[in-house]
């Protein structure tokens, strides 16, 4: 700017320099973003190269009458070039962004070498030299002015850096102008020029992170609105609920009815009420906390107002929703799916009759179950007294509703852990939880004096009662559920044999005569066994005559196990 003054007084130079540093440190602090920075950071590399060509200029005031001065005027001029070169790009830096501007600057860089030289070394001329001391800087500050006006719909930060400018350039038309004396001892232009700048810098740096804040809030908002269109457009129900306190924020049309809430009142619903399970509810938790996004969980729900449970298959992930973390969630319902699945296992597990499980369920729950649990554990097996006569006398029809009603009882006489199923035709097997021998002998005959005093009413005031044999095996012979079954069914055939209507109980002699049991029964001397029909049922079905004593051999060695342990052979 031209003010000499500045170096005439130590104190005047230490303010200036001090003022300058101040510049440096705040143009430092406020990092601006990468654009605006390299433009401030051009301008301030500008100053000082000014302020160093002031200096200069200063200093060689004393060799005028020296040879080679013309050398030192030369390079006081160059400063003065290479701060407006400085300030030209951070002019176009900050105007144009990245756009290449080094081309123009060299330009008029060379142009201006070539003029300074020209008056400088081959027509020297000391009015134009001068005049040239002003025109660099007033030039780069009138480029600069104009460059900060141009942003400054971004804020005031970059108004005041233009005023700046433009009163350091009217100061420097004065002196252009040869109005020494309006300007005369203004030595503290510079130093607050560059306080000046330096407070503008750090209004700009504000204006910055206000406009960036705008933004942020504005693609924020703009993010919300498209989740909020995607979510009413959706086909399927759509939750979003706050991850923090599980409270809905948002739920389409869709979602609405199937939860039954009230649109008016999302708040005050929390997703983990529409849950039957809460078990459910934490697995489905654990899963989001893993793999921040899952697919085609299912999930038992109810509505807002009833307790009707129903299934959904939900795909759900963590997003940032209006400045919240939150749980996308998209629902499908599948609860007729699930009821026909319900439907096929039923059908699968169930026997069709009497709703009972079934043998396969049977056998393979059982096991399942005694390992489990381990002893003490008791097999059951029923078996109707003459059966055939039943259905020979009134039919097949009523042959089955005692069967139902055969079920029934057994249902209402065992407890929720115990298990029954129909095992095929007439017979029944049963599973009694943590029973001795006592307790399943007396269940057993329980069981069998209900149904005796039960009377079935067949229609047509007729009623008829029939009765049924029953033996048990108890974990105390073995733990193997299908030996158990077949002592239990060798009991069964004992009571048969000893006058039906009667419970017998395995015991360890009976191990004995397992194996003629199962050979008479192989001959249909057992009822049960008595219709080619009712062969399917047999706990031996399809095995000849060779292959029932082997198995009743290995039954019986098995038992004798039992009864008589293995000696270690001295």
């Amino acid at each position: 700017m031209g003010a000499i003054e500045i170096f005439t007084n130590n104190l005047y130079f230490y303010i200036t320099v001090v003022s300058l540093f101040l510049l440096f440190l705040v143009i430092s602090y406020t990092s601006l973003d990468t654009k605006q920075a390299d433009g401030v950071w051009l301008f301030f590399w500008g100053l000082t190269f000014e302020f160093l060509a002031s200096w200069f200029g200063y200093t060689i005031s004393e060799y005028q009458s020296k040879p080679h001065f013309d050398v030192l005027v030369f390079s006081e001029l160059c400063l003065l070039l290479a701060s407006l070169a400085f300030m030209s790009l951070a002019a176009f830096s900050m105007l144009m962004g990245k756009k290449d501007s080094k081309s123009f600057v060299w330009i008029f860089l060379v142009i201006a070498v070539v003029a300074v030289s020209y008056f400088v070394f081959v027509a020297p001329n000391g009015d134009m030299a001068e005049s040239m001391r002003t025109v660099f800087p007033l030039t780069a500050f009138i480029i600069m002015a104009l460059s900060f006006w141009a942003k400054s719909k971004y804020g005031f930060g970059y108004k005041l850096a233009s005023l700046v400018c433009v009163i350091a350039s009217i100061i420097l038309i004065f002196k252009l102008l040869g109005m020494n004396d309006t300007v005369q001892d203004l030595w503290y232009i510079p130093a607050t020029t560059y306080v000046l700048l330096s407070v503008a810098v750090l209004i700009i740096k504000s204006d910055t992170l206000n406009h960036s804040l705008k933004e942020s809030r504005q693609r924020v908002e703009n993010h919300t609105n498209q989740i909020e269109n995607i979510i009413k457009s959706s086909p399927f129900p759509i939750i979003i609920s706050r991850l923090s306190d599980d409270k809905i924020i948002i739920a389409n049309n869709n979602a609405i009815k199937l939860f039954g809430i009230k649109s008016n009142e999302l708040e005050r619903y929390k997703l983990r009420d529409f849950f039957v399970d809460q078990e459910n509810r934490r697995l489905l938790n654990e899963h989001l906390e893993k793999e921040k996004e899952i697919k085609d969980f299912e999930i038992l729900v109810k509505t807002a107002t009833g307790n009707t449970p129903f299934w959904l298959l939900t795909s759900a992930n963590i997003i940032d929703y209006n400045h919240d973390i939150t749980v996308y969630l998209a629902f499908q319902d599948i609860t007729s799916r699930k009821n026909r699945e319900a439907i096929l296992k039923n059908q699968a597990t169930r026997d069709p009759l009497t709703s009972l499980f079934n043998r396969r369920y049977f056998e393979e729950e059982v096991k399942q179950l005694a390992n489990r649990s381990g002893p003490p554990f008791s097999i059951l097996m029923l078996d109707v007294d003459k059966f055939k006569n039943v259905n020979d006398t009134y039919g097949h029809k009523v042959g089955d509703q005692v069967l139902i009603e055969m079920a029934g009882i057994c249902e209402k006489a065992l407890r929720e852990q115990d298990i029954v199923a129909r095992y095929g035709g007439e017979e029944f097997v049963i599973y009694l939880h943590d029973t001795n021998e006592e307790k399943s002998k007396a269940v057993a005959e329980r069981v069998r004096e209900t149904i005796a005093a039960s009377k079935m009413d067949i229609g047509e005031g007729q009623t008829i009662g029939v009765t049924v044999s029953i033996g048990v095996a108890t974990s105390r012979l073995s733990v193997n559920i299908d030996e158990l079954v077949k002592m239990a069914d060798a009991a069964l055939y004992k009571a048969k044999n000893n006058g039906r209507n009667r419970t017998e109980v395995f015991e360890k002699e009976d191990i004995k005569d397992l194996d003629t049991i199962i050979v008479k029964k192989s001959s249909s001397l057992h009822p049960a066994f008595a219709k080619e029909e009712n062969q399917e049922i047999s706990l031996l079905d399809g095995i000849g005559a060779n292959h029932i004593t082997s198995g009743a051999n290995e039954i019986k060695k098995e038992a004798d196990n039992i009864i008589n342990p293995k000696q270690d052979e001295k």
